[in-house]
């Protein structure tokens, strides 16, 4: 806590009278991911991290942002999602949701600790494996293949392995991922957060559109945004895509979604254990608290189908690639669910 009171002010919006409203089928929280990485043995993720209690509940429109930290990063967090009805929370209607598509925004501002050596990379990670049958397989194929053509280089995408080295994820360099990023000097102060974040478009395209992957220097405060109008976290579903809404109960079953920044370190491939986490963020979906219905569409028959095939046409084990490179194998195990809920966690393209 010490570190982040040496942070400078960062002033939010004022405060408001009303509460942050309910969000009664979701639960959030920052995750203990330096106790989840010291636990022993090998196996499913949920199993070996099982009695990892969380670090902190993080509330989800919260009026002000909440404070973390890891063994990399020091700062604080604000996780936003539109409200069904306008009235239901106007403080962030009339500040972020008004006049833009836009149902998530996530802002993080803090200091990191040290001079990141690898890449940081932002996306999201799923809690468990996922096993897939031939019928997802063509749709997986099309929306992966859009997000390499459509967005810049560097995604890294897995679906598991048996072992449960490697999470499901599919992540991008933050440096390019992110919709907002303002990097605040010594001696400067950051920028108001609960409000979109103030960087310029010309210093946004060159950003997106350079070689960099970012230069950290621990002793700027950095603030960052992403957003996306493509997930309903509420209803745990993935909706205005070129196809019909996507359930992800459908294809995670009650996995839990993990929002990340972590540096990959060297050699370490990506594997949950040898990440090093900046921020990760675990959101659960319990449709049972009030609104998420999780009714079967024609994509999730079709996918429970596939399931009772899986011991046959198991596509799911170590399937892992890089965006660009030409992975057919992978592209065409890949999960549609996991490859449109990247798209729709980093906010990046689709056509």
């Amino acid at each position: 806590a010490k570190a982040v009171d040496a942070l400078p002010p960062a002033p939010l919006a004022e405060t408001a009278a009303s509460p942050p409203p309910l969000f009664p089928t979701l639960s959030c929280s920052f995750s203990d991911v330096a106790s989840e990485q010291a636990t022993a043995g090998g196996g499913p993720f949920r199993d070996v991290t099982r009695g990892v209690a969380a670090r902190a509940p993080l509330t989800i429109n919260a009026r002000s942002a909440e404070s973390f930290e890891t063994e990399l990063f020091v700062g604080r967090c604000l996780l936003l999602l539109r409200p069904a009805r306008r009235e239901e929370d106007v403080f962030y209607s009339e500040r972020l949701f008004d006049g833009r598509s836009r149902g998530l925004e996530m802002q993080v501002q803090g200091r990191f600790k040290r001079r990141p050596s690898g890449t940081v990379y932002l996306g999201g990670e799923v809690t468990e494996r996922m096993q897939l049958g031939l019928v997802t397989r063509g749709l997986s194929k099309l929306i992966l293949q859009l997000l390499v053509k459509f967005n810049p280089p560097g995604m890294h995408y897995s679906f598991g392995d048996r072992e449960g080295r490697m999470l499901p994820h599919i992540v991008l360099p933050l440096w390019r991922a992110v919709d907002r990023l303002v990097a605040s000097p010594p001696g400067t102060a950051p920028p108001e957060l609960g409000v979109p974040l103030d960087e310029s478009e010309a210093a946004r395209s060159a950003r997106k559109g350079g070689a960099s992957l970012g230069e950290w220097d621990p002793s700027f405060t950095y603030s960052f945004s992403f957003n996306t109008g493509y997930i309903d976290l509420p209803h745990w579903k993935l909706h205005r895509l070129p196809m019909r809404d996507v359930y992800l109960s459908s294809f995670w079953s009650d996995s839990d979604l993990r929002l990340v920044v972590y540096e990959d370190a060297p050699g370490g491939g990506h594997a949950w254990r040898a990440n090093r986490y900046a921020l990760c963020v675990r959101i659960t979906h319990s449709p049972a608290g009030g609104g998420g219905s999780r009714r079967q569409s024609s994509s999730r028959r079709l996918a429970a189908a596939a399931a009772a095939r899986a011991s046959e046409n198991d596509v799911g084990d170590e399937a892992d690639g890089e965006g660009g490179e030409g992975n057919s194998a992978a592209l065409a195990a890949s999960s549609a669910a996991l490859a449109a809920a990247g798209a729709a966690t980093l906010g990046v393209t689709l056509p």
